[in-house]
Order: structure tokens, then sequence, then C-alpha cells
């Protein structure tokens, strides 16, 4: 490739993302999934000023293999489109709701915004910018609906009585209905925790008790103690350690005085060593690499390779049961038994 043609993808690919992230957001490719349709329409059904609309979707089509103008000016989905709907599209009680850079554009649009800052230091390393919550919390729900099923069979598989998700932003207590154990989900917020009450309820999923609590605060296990062996589970392992390992190691030794015999699973997506680059889907590389950045470059999470994690939960006093790949972009189960008295 010659210098000029990586420059215009580079530039392409960073525009289009902004316009698939926010006419996915307005609904356009919900509308689109149902059959090939004029500007005129969809500015009519959805609400949407027909101008701006018209310029992405032209652009689009004339860009990308997503979209096509037929003859009489109605914008329809190819077959790649709908198969980039089919992978990136989830269905919901809203309808069709599409997964277009809800991270990178998105959640992270302001950290973008002020890049500049933090790289002069006018803006404080880990202090002054955070991601976008919603958008984030939106983006994390739609992943977590992939990796539910093998985090099913893993919890499954442990022979517990109870399971407790640490952060409950995910969704995946509601894929553990009918294990015949009971839920708790952890959360120090109690907007998250009513709002995946009112999730979990629309769902009709098995009834969860919910604890509001402060995750390094280890009383909140006190009265999940006697109720019989249990698992404590997270896909926010990597965002923890932002609180410094030693406190996560403290609190995990803390908890195995608690819970003598408990699991721990934590779901994660390893940081990558550049030697298995080679070997790598290129999807699976681009992906990992995204995650480790959108994490350290504001602080607010670690992303540890396979043997950093074991050699952590080591440290606290855990034993490794098992990692189990989650069958997506390389996310893995970890789970760890605390030492029984």
């Amino acid at each position: 490739m010659d210098p000029q043609t990586w420059f215009h993808d580079k530039a392409t690919a960073y525009v289009e993302a902004q316009m698939l992230f926010h006419l996915g957001r307005a609904g356009v490719f919900r509308s689109l999934a149902r059959g090939p349709q004029t500007v005129a329409a969809l500015a009519e059904e959805l609400r949407l000023d027909a101008r701006p609309l018209r310029a992405c979707l032209e652009y689009i089509a004339g860009v990308d293999m997503l979209l096509v103008q037929d003859p009489e000016g109605a914008f329809g989905l190819t077959d790649f489109g709908r198969a980039v709907l089919a992978r990136f599209g989830r269905d919901t009680p809203n309808g069709l709701q599409v997964n277009f850079f809800d991270v990178r554009v998105g959640a992270y649009g302001p950290v973008w915004a002020a890049l500049g800052g933090m790289l002069d230091g006018s803006t404080p390393y880990g202090e002054g910018v955070t991601r976008a919550g919603e958008e984030a919390a939106t983006a994390l729900y739609t992943v977590c609906a992939r990796m539910a099923p093998a985090l099913r069979e893993v919890i499954q598989s442990l022979g517990v009585q109870q399971a407790v998700e640490i952060g409950v932003t995910t969704g995946l207590l509601e894929h553990l209905s009918g294990l015949g154990m009971r839920l708790h989900g952890l959360d120090r917020d109690p907007v998250a925790l009513a709002a995946a009450e009112v999730r979990r309820a629309g769902a009709g999923a098995d009834p969860i008790s919910w604890i509001s609590h402060d995750f390094f605060d280890p009383s909140w296990s006190d009265r999940l103690a006697e109720e019989g062996p249990g698992v404590l589970y997270s896909v926010h392992f990597h965002e923890i350690l932002s609180a410094g390992q030693e406190r996560l190691v403290a609190l995990l030794r803390a908890l195995g005085k608690r819970l003598p015999g408990w699991y721990v699973v934590a779901a994660e997506q390893p940081r990558l060593p550049d030697e298995s680059r080679p070997h790598t889907p290129r999807s699976g590389w681009l992906y990992a690499q995204s995650n480790v950045l959108i994490h350290h470059l504001i602080g607010n999470g670690r992303i540890l390779t396979d043997g950093q994690w074991h050699a952590l939960f080591a440290s606290a006093g855990l034993k490794q049961v098992l990692i189990k790949d989650m069958n997506y972009l390389g996310y893995r189960s970890h789970a760890y038994r605390f030492p029984r008295r």
C-alpha cells in the first residue's frame, strides 16, 4: 500500500466510524433491516433531518460495502451489510440494537477530545478524563451476551449453590437462571442496581438479591457465608485493578477467610504477547490492542497476560481450577478457589 492510499484509508475509517455510531443510535440500521427505504421515509419514521441523513448514507454507500442505493433512490443493506448487522446487532424488546463502535466512538468520545490536553499535561492523567458511562454500559451489555453461554457452563461445572456478580450492568446474572442456585448482584451504585432489577423482571429471569455495597469492604460477604458454597465472578477485575494490585490481593485474602472453599471466576481478555501476533486472527489482535489502549489511556484499568492473572490470584492464596475459552475475541474464564478451612 502506498502512503497516499494509507492516509485516505485511515481518514475514511475515522469519518465513517462516527457516522455508523450515530446512525445506529438513531435507529437507521434497525429500519433498514426491514428492507430498502428512501431518505424521506427514514427521516419521517425516525424524526431525523433528511439533509445530513442523505449525506451520510450517500457517503457510506460510496466508500463501503454496507449499503447500496437503487435507481429509485432508496437505500438498502447489501448481503455483507446484513452479515455485519447479524454479527454486531442484538434483538432487544425495543428492536434490533446495533453495536457500532459504542466504546471507541461513543464511550470514549470525551477521551479523544481531551487527548491533546492529556499529552501536554494540562489535563491530569487518570483524573480529569472519564469515558461516557452510559455508552460504555450499553456496549458491555452487548458484549456480555456473547460470553454468557460459556460463563454459564463454567459456573454450572463448579457445583455451587449461589453466585455473586461483582458489577451488575452486564446482564450476565439473567443467563444463570434455571440453574437452581441463589443469585446475588453486588454494586455500590444504587441506580445500577435498580436498572438491573428492571431488566431482570422484563426478562422473566430468576429472582436476584441486590447488594448495595463497596466491593472493597468485605463485610458484604458475611451473610452469604452461611448459605452454602458459591462463586464470585466478574468481567470487571481489570478495572478493579485500577485501585492497585496490592489492594485487590489484600481483599481476596480477606474474602478467603470469610468464604472458604468458594470460587472466583474472572472473565477477562488477556493481554497478548507480541510473539502471538503472527498466529492471532487480525480481528482478535486489533480488538486486544484496543482493549489495552482504552483502559490504560485514562488509568481506569489494567489488562494483564494470562500469566500475570495467574500470579495475582496465586499470591492471594487461591488455587487455579480451570481456564476456559469463552468463544468471543479471546476472552477467557479464569476460575480459582479459596482454600478450605
